[in-house]
């Protein structure tokens, strides 16, 4: 949770857009920001020594010493992290981190689970719905069933 004040600032980062709430916005992603607003979270983080390209950069590093893409299903804190993998794809399309989300979100709809949690794994469902939004387009056909069913 050290980060979601970081993920906020990143993905929060696109300009204000009036909201239609009765009706779900027709393509992903659409929690938080649409395409455009992608668009403009890549390009403040693009720019060589922004306040959005440093917070990228920690929130990479510590990612990328968190995950254990290898080990889901045992590893701690993989599922705590998704929506943290999930914002790296958002932030700067980095595919590696969109294939570790959808494999950790497979995991976690599969078992209706946090992983680094012995529960029912509610804040597991809100990271499952933001990784399933923000990486729409990495996930099968199949894949998108079972996340939805």
């Amino acid at each position: 949770m050290r980060w979601i004040g970081v993920l906020l600032v990143l993905l929060l980062a696109a300009p204000a857009v009036a909201v239609d709430l009765t009706t779900p916005a027709p393509a992903h992603p659409r929690l938080f920001f649409d395409a455009a607003g992608v668009d403009s979270i890549r390009a403040r983080c693009a720019v060589a020594g922004s306040t959005h390209a440093r917070l990228l950069a920690g929130l990479r590093t510590w990612v990328q010493g968190s995950i254990y893409p290898d080990a889901i299903g045992t590893a701690d804190k993989t599922n705590a992290n998704l929506e943290s993998i999930a914002a790296l794809w958002v932030a700067e399309a980095d595919s590696a981190a969109a294939d570790t989300a959808v494999k950790v979100a497979m995991w976690t709809a599969r078992r209706g689970l946090e992983l680094a949690s012995t529960n029912s794994g509610h804040a597991g469902l809100s990271t499952l719905a933001l990784a399933y939004d923000w990486c729409y387009d990495r996930f099968t056909e199949a894949q998108r069933d079972t996340v939805a069913g």
